[in-house]
């Protein structure tokens, strides 16, 4: 059986903090999944490797477009960035900058990444961990608008003009572990690769870093298949990582321990503690992301028909619809004048059971909407037939 496709979408501050999972990404474009980055600056105030590459003034256009040429490599078109600015390190003059990420209201950005989460459907979202791995305050603004746009995006109450609501199944952030880049960057200032000699405050970050304990995680993914593309995504960021930078100095052997695999802990739904980390992907099991349509007929009590298509078209299709269901079409039959039939599509089995939970165990439905429904129709005699498109349908 094909495997069904897995849509994938991946949210971080800046261009290059993407390197965190761009061999997952990878991994899941090789299998012909859908992948999407989004970006919430364009890293504007970030460091400038060589003057020849960009100013002040164009870094943000520059960052950009060595993002697009990054994901090239592993085959990611869908680049999207937020429209926001870079706010610079903890402290610097940046971060009250009013058009900076950080200093947007979280309303604003959760409603951009709604808006997102509801057009590309993603099933599985990756984003920064909480402290945003080193504690800059885009990367850590990136990881609070991602989780509450995970949750919110499936409340068709909460943003309701941001498209039809979507909740993706799986949320991970990274759990990069520390003590791994302090290891290789120790170990290459012993074989004397390191660019530069390393300063106090920087030997006491990584011997800090050596002592603490690796980040739980509940999927370590091996990237090493992917580990010459990894590279070539990350050596489209020249003007970060230029030819004496650190990472342009790792040698094989240890380029392999530092880019062999990524770590993500699993946020939603919670990870069971002390659970055995996955090994791989989380893929979509087959058949549960296959599109199909739920053809419903409906038997009315006598006289009740037209009655029956009135509540529907006022009341309960539009209230279904609010709450993400697609109903495609409906009809009754001259012939039978007890007869009513719809149709609704949902994109796979999880979004069914998800929006049935979101209709019929809502309040609304329960006390407003449900009760009537008995004394127009026949439940007894209600049919409901699941149909999957044939390869020659124009419909799916």
């Amino acid at each position: 059986m094909q495997r069904e496709k897995t849509r994938v979408l991946a949210a971080f501050g800046h261009p290059d903090d993407e390197g965190q999972v761009t061999g997952t990404l990878a991994a899941y474009i090789a299998a012909g999944h859908q992948v999407t980055l989004v970006c919430g600056t364009r890293g504007e105030v970030g460091e400038i490797s060589d003057p020849s590459l960009a100013t002040p003034e164009t870094l943000g256009w520059v960052r950009e477009l060595e993002l697009r040429a990054s994901m090239a490599q592993v085959g990611l078109t869908d680049v999207r960035f937020l429209p926001h600015r870079d706010s610079g390190m903890d402290g610097t003059p940046e971060n009250e900058d009013p058009d900076c990420l950080h200093q947007q209201p979280a309303e604003l950005v959760v409603g951009e990444l709604v808006e997102i989460i509801r057009d590309t459907r993603p099933n599985i979202v990756f984003t920064w961990d909480p402290n945003g791995g080193y504690g800059h305050p885009d990367h850590i603004a990136m990881h609070k608008h991602t989780v509450a746009a995970f949750d919110a995006a499936g409340d068709a109450q909460t943003y309701p003009s941001a498209g039809l609501v979507w909740s993706p199944q799986r949320l991970y952030w990274g759990a990069r572990a520390m003590k791994t880049f302090a290891s290789i960057w120790m170990e290459m200032e012993e074989r004397g690769l390191l660019p530069e000699p390393m300063d106090k405050e920087r030997r006491d970050q990584l011997e800090k870093a050596l002592a603490e304990p690796d980040p739980v995680a509940s999927l370590i993914v091996d990237t090493a298949e992917f580990q010459e593309a990894r590279g070539a995504a990350s050596s489209m960021h020249k003007s970060q990582f230029g030819e004496n930078s650190m990472f342009s100095s790792i040698p094989d052997d240890l380029r392999q321990r530092f880019f062999g695999e990524e770590r993500f802990f699993q946020a939603r739904p919670k990870w069971p503690a002390g659970a055995e980390a996955e090994t791989s992907p989380p893929w979509i099991e087959p058949g549960a992301g296959k599109p199909f349509f739920e053809l419903r007929q409906y038997r009315c009590w006598p006289g009740q028909q037209e009655n029956w298509v009135k509540y529907m078209h006022e009341t309960v299709i539009p209230f279904q619809v609010s709450r993400g269901m697609v109903v495609t079409a409906s009809w009754t039959s001259p012939e039978e004048d007890d007869l009513y039939v719809w149709i609704r599509r949902f994109d796979s089995e999880m979004e069914r059971v998800r929006l049935y939970e979101a209709v019929y165990e809502s309040d609304e439905w329960r006390n407003e909407i449900g009760p009537r429904v008995s004394d127009m129709l026949d439940r007894d005699r209600t049919k409901v037939t699941r149909l999957v498109a044939t390869g020659a349908s124009p419909s799916r």
